[in-house]
């Protein structure tokens, strides 16, 4: 070989050297990777992705397809689908095999060989009980907003349930201390929230203020910040939306003990019950040295190590953790455009190995609805939460809607509230086994059709749900599998059948699977 094409060669990273090739089976389809596409699974044609970037959500370097077949890493890599192959890059060492011939035997195998279910799920606190999400300017956050929000709740008929808080709440970031000017007794507030049948969490992250006490002690005492890779001298400084902050370096296990020592110590001061952990993408911690040399993903995966320390907890983005006992969430707007992709972006998370799923509403951001749908938006928002398994309340939104459609929200959280044992079993089910809480059609119902079904979803083996995801929406068509199903009025259908079922704004469909033979359609 040439001098020209060796010097070629060494300015090739190595990721496009190790490039693999994997052809489609007739009729095989794709999912996996990062869950924010969702929307785009099963992969599009020219479908791409790169795992070393978190888009926002959860990533798992894992791909699995509906004839069975798998593709691990444990390292980020890129996925390209072109044509009837799909081209992996950026990685050395997959693994590439086939166990069954389904969705479901792909992800099954795939949870026993590259997860870890042990039996632990996350507090069962979370299911059955309402989540509402405090809005607001967080820099304004004090101890009688917090009160005030939680009997506005009960004032409009609503289910205590979990309150979660964001950043606010501390004098400064990474200080992991109420304020004591907005808190003057952070303990007897939490104890009235108890009293009335909440719980609280708040956000955490190991953002810390560069000009802070809590920088200055543990930089002292632990050297406890990740370096800065263009002056390992200097401790890196990250911009985020909370401002500018040095980061805790997690791989070290005296720091990471530190922090979660901090967060106990709160809880035991103040009986705060769980914590929203932010900090979680791999973006963050680019361009940072650690003292062990570990990668972006490495630092993202100490941080989510802290949070099974408190079985009531939460992340929204996620590198390769898939089967611990962590609650996942995804964000989305309060728009019709965000609503029809939430089932189908929750589905995705359990195939992932992150079956204990959320969804957010951000109501802060823009909506697409006008001021004649908004109302529809917000029940269908909330019905298409009950039956999830973590149900995220859009309170600020139900506070504006008229009787008619508040009580349509009220009785989804009561449906909600009356299926906690049915989440429970399946929380346990998925912590031992492995499978996901909210399946796709595709994984419940293999070689039936059901590769490109979105909206509909199964909830186990008894149950079929079928949000209304789409403004305007009075009829869904059902395509309902093998086996007598009871609609929500009580109406017996056997499948297989394709059914078209009423959607006015207090309908929910869903269909649960019959015990008995009652008169069919």
């Amino acid at each position: 070989m040439n001098r020209l094409v060796w010097a070629f060669l060494l300015f090739i990273p190595v990721g496009l050297l190790a490039q693999k090739t994997v052809d489609l089976l007739p009729g095989e389809f794709w999912w996996g990777g990062q869950v924010s596409d969702a929307a785009a699974m099963p992969f599009d044609e020219d479908y791409k992705a790169d795992l070393s970037v978190s888009e926002g959500a959860q990533v798992q370097p894992l791909l699995v397809s509906n004839k069975g077949r798998y593709i691990w890493n444990e390292r980020p890599f890129s996925i390209h689908r072109y044509g009837r192959s799909l081209v992996l890059s950026g990685a050395t060492g997959f693994v590439i095999g086939q166990s069954g011939n389904s969705l479901a035997d792909a992800q099954k195998y795939a949870a026993e060989n590259f997860m870890v279910f042990a039996g632990q799920i996350p507090d069962q606190a979370q299911y059955g009980h309402p989540v509402y999400t405090m809005g607001g300017d967080a820099e304004r956050i004090n101890q009688k907003m917090i009160l005030n929000y939680a009997n506005s709740i009960i004032q409009e008929g609503l289910p205590a349930g979990i309150i979660k808080i964001g950043d606010g709440w501390q004098a400064s970031q990474g200080d992991w201390r109420f304020d004591p000017e907005a808190f003057v007794n952070p303990q007897a507030m939490i104890n009235e929230l108890h009293e009335k049948g909440f719980k609280l969490m708040v956000w955490v992250s190991p953002f810390v203020s560069p000009d802070s006490k809590t920088f200055r002690n543990l930089q002292a005492n632990d050297d406890a910040f990740l370096k800065d890779a263009f002056d390992p001298e200097l401790c890196k400084i990250v911009a985020w939306e909370g401002g500018y902050s040095a980061i805790l370096d997690l791989t070290k296990p005296n720091v990471r003990i530190t922090f979660q020592n901090q967060l106990k110590d709160l809880q035991k001061e103040t009986g705060v019950d769980g914590f929203i952990f932010g900090g979680g993408s791999s973006q963050y911690y680019e361009d940072t040295v650690s003292e062990g040399e570990s990668s972006p993903q490495e630092q993202a995966t100490a941080l989510a190590q802290v949070g099974l320390k408190f079985g009531i907890n939460e992340y929204d983005q996620m590198w390769k953790m898939g089967g611990y006992p962590l609650t996942q969430s995804t964000t989305g707007s309060m728009s019709w455009a965000d609503l029809k992709y939430m089932s189908n972006q929750v589905a995705v998370q359990g195939i992932m190995g992150y079956p204990y799923a959320s969804w957010n509403f951000d109501i802060d951001t823009e909506t697409d609805a006008d001021e004649d749908s908004y109302q529809e938006l917000v029940v269908r928002a909330v019905q298409a939460q009950a039956f999830l398994p973590v149900m995220n309340i859009p309170y600020e939104a139900i506070k504006t809607l008229d009787k008619r459609h508040k009580d349509a929200c009220i009785d989804a959280i009561k449906l909600h509230q009356d299926n906690s044992k049915t989440f429970m079993l399946l929380a346990s089910k998925a912590g031992e086994a492995g499978s996901p809480m909210v399946q796709m059609m595709e994984y419940a119902y293999p070689g039936k059709g059901f590769q490109f079904e979105k909206d509909v979803f199964a909830l186990g083996e008894d149950m079929i749900v079928a949000p209304v995801l789409k403004k305007g929406q009075t009829r869904i068509k059902v395509s309902l599998p093998e086996g007598l199903w009871l609609g929500p009025d009580g109406r017996g259908y056997q499948g297989p059948q394709e059914v078209n079922v009423m959607t006015d704004i207090t309908t929910i469909p869903y269909f649960r699977k019959a015990q008995v033979s009652p008169g069919t359609k």
